[in-house]
């Protein structure tokens, strides 16, 4: 968590005036108690919870959210769109849904550990970053994401390291 907060501090500084940041922080922090709870749900009901119909539900739930925000927060109009705007569309709903999908069947095994899993969620935001130094015109490091990224990944290693057995 560390690595996540000095890269977004470090980047639009401390004090933001902008009340849209402090709302994006709160729906973060939701998102991620929500996330937990999900996966401790699915973890204590492991031959009860199909994971493809979480997903579905959550996809669904969460799309239905933004749309009624959208209601009051965005100007409708009707927009043609690129055959390349549907084939991102589709891209960007189906690699998470598969993603959660194989996240949550992994947390229907009885070997796998909850607290274990959930740490490898930090590895999203370092891919994210990094994919998009790789992908998007104008991205490049800086010294803040590098450090925000080393934070992270000391500490996923840390957490994954096994203690020797004597």
């Amino acid at each position: 968590m560390a690595g996540i907060v000095f890269i977004s501090f470090a980047k639009g500084g401390s004090i933001h005036t902008d009340a849209s940041f402090y709302y994006g922080v709160i729906l973060l922090i939701i998102s991620n108690i929500v996330g937990a709870s999900t996966n401790i749900i699915v973890a204590k009901n492991r031959n009860k919870v199909s994971p493809v119909m979480l997903t579905a539900f959550a996809n669904f739930s969460g799309g239905l959210i933004l749309y009624i925000v959208s209601f009051f927060t965005e100007d409708w109009y009707v927009k043609p769109y690129s055959l390349e705007f549907y084939i991102a569309w589709i891209w960007l709903a189906l690699i998470p849904a598969v993603g959660f999908s194989i996240w949550y069947s992994l947390l229907k095994r009885p070997e796998v550990k909850v607290s274990e899993l959930n740490m490898w969620k930090f590895v999203v935001p370092v891919a994210g970053v990094v994919l998009s130094w790789l992908l998007v015109p104008g991205e490049y490091p800086d010294l803040y994401s590098i450090l925000g990224i080393f934070i992270i990944t000391v500490a996923l290693l840390i957490l994954q390291r096994q203690p020797n057995e004597k």
